[in-house]
């Protein structure tokens, strides 16, 4: 395929449930993102090959062992927060498990009133 980028930015767009931003990048009039979408910034990066894959692939192997989803943590120092790296197929696995975790805590615990150990619960709590 002579644009092949193009087919992986539309596969993508796909995934997401919007379109590919036509002209995508700084030259388009409707957004710098690669996809069209309503609330999601999505960049869409295709190389021959990256660093990420082999770190995922050898934390695959070991999740797999232990009959687990993996999901890679980036925390850079100096940053707040982190970014996390979730293959695609895992993602609504990922998602369900987070949204569980957060109903578990609402329901049994009551975040707003002292939560855990007497804190609000907050996922993202002191990663700065």
């Amino acid at each position: 395929m002579k644009k092949t980028w193009k087919a992986i930015e539309r596969q993508i767009c796909r995934y997401f449930g919007c379109e590919r931003t036509p002209l995508s990048g700084s030259t388009s009039r409707h957004t710098k993102a690669d996809c069209l979408h309503p609330r999601l910034f999505i960049e869409v990066k295709y190389r021959q090959k990256m660093w990420i894959w082999e770190l995922w692939e050898k934390t695959k192997k070991l999740a797999k062992e232990e009959k687990k989803i993996p999901v890679i943590c980036l925390k850079q120092k100096s940053k707040k927060g982190f970014l996390l790296v979730i293959h695609s197929e895992d993602f609504k696995d990922v998602g369900m498990e987070f949204f569980s975790l957060l109903s578990s805590f609402s329901s049994s615990l009551h975040p707003q009133k002292g939560g855990l150990y007497g804190e609000k619960f907050n996922c993202t709590k002191n990663l700065g």
